[in-house]
């Protein structure tokens, strides 16, 4: 047994199978329609191709031409999942009586809008079915009527918005799989479960649902009496989804809290909207609204509003079009879903559900009062960079808003697209480092189906910012390289200054060391050189009085440790001193050292002779073997002390100079 797929139709259920005639392919029906499709010259389970030759044939008077309409963007759905090669289609709509009443083409290019051929009984084929609908409508309400139907005469609001909320035939992935036998009930339950707001264009398949809503609603609005009747409308199911943290808003709080707007209230407090800087002077006055309907609070329609001065004079008008309460310069069944903080409004011309896009439209403030829409650049926003690196995935997101222009702006025979990844950086601000591709639209003639673009009028920004960012990081690459070289550089260069002052320093303290040698055996007039105190004197200036006031000195001396005492050593020789070593590495104990460093006299401690206690900040100790430290003024030891080197050598100096000459 055939396995067959199953897709479903806003208010019906397509049921697909095969059949087994030899020239024709039954593939699909439509109760609600009363309508079988055929493929014609099939061969069999062999039917798909990329031309088809499909035939809708009623069980009516009258073939319904708004149920091809609507059912042939479905249908291509069905050609996306089960014949990818489909790509134009010649129909045909036949009646009861098997008569060709219609015939015209729809083609994949053009989302498979309808394009019928010119016949004399066309626009009267097509009036028909809704010519007998607004009659069955408009017939009197009598006394006979049961409870139901009066109650329902008389809450024509209630139908209108019952009316508007219909199941959704999103682009998805195909139904499971059931035998050619089995019921198509489960198909047509899904159906039913989704729901979508009529203004949304989801996809092709999804256009025709607001066709179908239009021709059931507009025999409703003809009983609509009130000049402003009050439509409470349920939100309905949709399905949203983010782009880089972008989707369109459902409440319309966003209008009214927005800034840009002056929120004007009509006689039932139904809210309207005019630019923030809109002169209506500084005295009272009031609204009245005619011809709109409220919805959530928010004017909507076709109308007027007029504003009148507290002492009768009319200082504003404005006759047109309202969509939440926002003035349009045309009719567009369109939602607001976002408005930036120039008062711009942004509309939802559709969205590609299965590849999570939002095709957007600006509507900008004009001097009459009106927002206009901007109807000749159309916004993808999306995060599916890659969409724009292969021809014939570009081709399908910039083909996608053909139908809803042509439903919506019918005059237009051009728009640019231009691809986006954030809606506040590139469409708000328009920034050029957001933006993948943009390119022009048009018919080649105005009365053509076709629409086309040329690829090689294109600008495709996400390879031009690759290409620019590739640029940029190679030059930055280059920079670094540079700047990492011209650091080696001056490091090498400092280094090699480093090591020239080090083998400076080293053939100086060699050149001390030698004269050390050389003067050895004059050792009291080297131990006298190397040794410093405080000078005094009575007259002129004193070393000891300017200590007494408690300035530094120098200290080089031998001392002879001869206790501990309160954190500090004490010293009887040269003469009574303290060696505070708190803070240092100084490790000292009772015995003979040699001492350099600081020096302070503490007139608050005294000595064992009543003076002044002077107090010794060693830098440089020597722990001297014999008494008096005779076996530390040796030349290598003198060395190490002018120097103040503990560890210093001739061989580390020599090999110092060494090092300084390899770099040179």
């Amino acid at each position: 047994m055939k396995k067959i797929s199953l897709i479903p139709f806003t208010l019906l259920a397509l049921s697909i199978h095969a059949t087994a005639q030899a020239q024709e392919h039954r593939l699909a029906f439509s109760q609600a329609q009363q309508v079988e499709v055929f493929v014609d010259q099939a061969d069999g389970a062999n039917w798909c191709k990329d031309e088809l030759a499909l035939r809708f044939a009623f069980s009516l008077e009258h073939a319904n031409l708004t149920a091809v309409e609507s059912l042939l963007p479905k249908l291509g759905v069905l050609f996306s999942q089960q014949c990818p090669a489909a790509e134009k289609v010649t129909w045909q709509a036949l009646n009861k009586d098997k008569k060709i009443q219609a015939s015209g083409t729809a083609n994949k290019q053009t989302a498979w809008m309808m394009n019928q051929d010119p016949t004399e009984s066309a626009s009267q084929i097509a009036a028909a079915p809704v010519a007998a609908q607004a009659a069955e409508v408009a017939a009197p309400v009598t006394q006979t009527q049961t409870p139901a139907v009066q109650a329902a005469a008389e809450a024509p609001a209630k139908t209108e918005q019952a009316a508007t909320v219909e199941p959704s035939v999103a682009a998805e992935a195909p139904a499971p799989v059931s035998d050619a036998s089995q019921p198509s009930t489960q198909s047509e339950a899904a159906v039913a479960a989704t729901a979508t707001p009529p203004a949304a264009v989801e996809a092709p398949a999804t256009q025709s649902a607001a066709i179908e809503k239009n021709t059931e609603v507009e025999p409703v609005k003809a009983e609509a009496a009130a000049p402003t009747p009050v439509v409470e409308a349920k939100p309905a199911a949709v399905e949203l989804y983010s782009v880089n943290g972008w989707q369109p808003k459902e409440s319309h709080e966003f209008l009214v809290n927005n800034k840009a707007f002056r929120v004007l209230s009509d006689q039932q407090g139904c809210k309207a909207f005019l630019q923030a800087d809109a002169d209506l002077g500084l005295q009272e006055f009031t609204v009245n609204s005619t011809g709109v309907t409220c919805e959530n609070g928010l004017l909507n329609g076709k109308g007027r509003i007029v504003i009148t001065r507290s002492d009768g004079a009319r200082i504003a008008e404005l006759d047109g079009f309202f969509k939440h309460g926002v003035p349009l310069d045309q009719e567009v069944d369109l939602p607001i879903v976002d408005v930036d903080e120039k008062g711009q409004v942004y509309l939802l011309l559709g969205k590609d559900v299965a590849n999570k896009n939002y095709y957007l439209l600006r509507a900008q403030k004009n001097y009459r009062g009106y927002w206009s829409i901007n109807s000749g650049t159309v916004y993808l926003l999306t995060d599916a960079k890659d969409t724009f690196r292969q021809a014939e995935s570009i081709k399908t997101a910039v083909l996608f808003p053909v139908a809803a222009i042509a439903k919506n702006f019918s005059r237009n025979s051009s728009y640019t697209l231009a691809a986006v990844t954030d809606f506040t950086d590139g469409i708000v601000n328009r920034n050029g480092e957001s933006w993948l591709y943009e390119v022009g639209v048009r018919k080649p003639q105005r009365n053509s189906p076709e629409w086309t673009f040329n690829p090689n009028n294109a600008t495709n920004y996400l390879f031009r910012n690759e290409a620019r960012a590739a640029r940029e990081a190679q030059q930055q690459a280059e920079r670094e390289a540079r700047e990492a070289q011209r650091l080696a550089e001056r490091k090498a260069y400092e280094e090699r200054l480093e090591l020239e002052r080090i083998a400076r320093q080293a053939s100086r303290e060699l050149s001390t060391y030698e004269n050390y040698q050389e003067n050895y055996r004059d050792l009291p007039d080297l131990v006298a050189s190397k040794l410093t105190n405080v000078s005094y004197s009575k007259v002129g200036y004193s070393g000891y009085q300017s200590a007494l006031k408690g300035r530094e000195a120098e200290f080089s001396q031998i001392v002879k440790i001869s206790g501990e005492k309160k954190d500090l050593f004490w010293a009887d020789y040269p003469y009574n001193l303290a060696v505070d070593v708190l803070g240092t590495d100084v490790d000292l104990s009772k015995g003979w050292y040699l001492i350099r460093g600081k020096q302070k006299i503490d007139a608050e401690l005294k000595d064992d002779q009543g003076l002044p206690l002077t107090i010794v900040y060693p830098t440089y100790t020597f722990a001297c073997k014999e008494n008096g430290c005779t076996d530390f003024f040796t030349p290598l030891n003198l060395t190490r002390l002018e120097f103040g080197k503990p560890d210093w050598t001739p061989e580390i100096a020599e090999q110092q100079i060494a090092d300084a000459q390899k770099v040179q």
